[in-house]
């Protein structure tokens, strides 16, 4: 069994050879390229036409909705209703109407948010699962957050801050995403990162 370190030692000896001792042409012996002295290719045999377009065309679901930088978007089960995240950390639910206008706001958390996904059975708990990215500064945060807040059950649709309960915390500086959704298992599945 081969070491990691013997692994490693011989990836960054081999990257760290000279250019010229991997084969290639020495810079000295290479030319610059002239445009004016390339043959043009004017001789194709390549005949048609691209595929035409697809026939669909694009409308706005609910054009009166309007949301700054929405990121995530999901079902609220036992009602007719979405849950939407916005970049800037707050989450909205609307009606799923195509005349739907208000947009109450279910939580505010003030940081950036990229997904959320609702318990599938809210209806009777409240629980509903956010991932976020915490304040950047390492003695206090480890990046990016999975956690649980409630909307107590029978009440209107907004959540207390104070419910958060972390789920998973990990280190990330960035590019971090957090897609969530709940599976056909029941089970809370997350993606994260590009």
């Amino acid at each position: 069994m081969i070491s990691l370190r013997l692994v490693l030692a011989a990836a960054i000896a081999m990257f760290s050879l000279p250019f010229d001792a991997l084969g290639a042409e020495p810079a000295a012996a290479r030319k610059a390229f002239d445009l004016h002295q390339r043959t043009y290719w004017t001789t194709g045999n390549i005949e048609g036409s691209p595929e035409p377009p697809d026939p669909y065309t694009t409308e706005k679901a609910f054009p009166n909705i309007r949301l700054f930088e929405p990121l995530a978007v999901g079902p609220v089960p036992g009602q007719p209703r979405f849950g939407v995240a916005t970049r800037p950390g707050k989450i909205f639910t609307f009606e799923i109407r195509p005349d739907a206008v208000e947009t109450p706001l279910l939580l505010d958390l003030q940081k950036t948010t990229y997904g959320i996904a609702f318990h599938p059975q809210f209806a009777k708990n409240g629980f509903f699962y956010v991932t976020y990215i915490g304040d950047h500064n390492p003695a206090v945060e480890k990046g990016s957050r999975l956690s649980r807040f409630q909307v107590k059950p029978g009440g209107a649709l907004v959540a207390d801050r104070d419910s958060e309960r972390t789920i998973l915390e990990w280190p990330a500086g960035g590019h971090n995403g957090g897609c969530i959704r709940f599976g056909a298992d029941g089970c809370l599945y997350l993606a994260t990162g590009d």
